[in-house]
């Protein structure tokens, strides 16, 4: 619980707001223990990722099509480098689903070119 309020006092600190960096390192942090995102965090990951790799979205919708809420979820939580178990937690899918997701989804990691500093700078987070 402290985890989770943590989390949320968070997001809605101002310095926070459009910084994708930091939105990033704050939804690491929470993916360890049970998390509810709500809509409003799930839009402000959307676009603290796009922020930081423009051409994630347009490649997500060549590769995939159609998909559903859940899987852009799951390819956006892999987008920023979270494991199997975290990516159960933020999204609670079943293991076997997320298992089976991030293996058919193991293309979005090196979907393009990454500026190593930012993904260092993030990894060390």
């Amino acid at each position: 619980m402290n985890q989770n309020m943590t989390f949320i006092k968070l997001l809605h600190q101002s310095e926070l707001e459009g910084k994708a960096e930091d939105v990033i390192y704050a939804i690491r942090q929470s993916s360890t223990g049970k998390k509810n995102m709500k809509a409003a965090d799930w839009k402000q990951l959307y676009q603290a990722v796009d922020e930081l790799y423009p051409t994630f979205n347009d490649k997500l919708l060549k590769e995939l099509g159609t998909f559903t809420e859940q899987q852009m979820q799951v390819c956006y939580l892999i987008r920023i480098g979270l494991s199997k178990p975290q990516i159960q937690n933020m999204t609670n899918l079943s293991r076997v689903t997320v298992w089976r997701w991030v293996k058919k989804y193991d293309w979005v990691v090196d979907s393009e070119s990454v500026d190593t500093s930012k993904r260092d700078a993030l990894a060390d987070a």
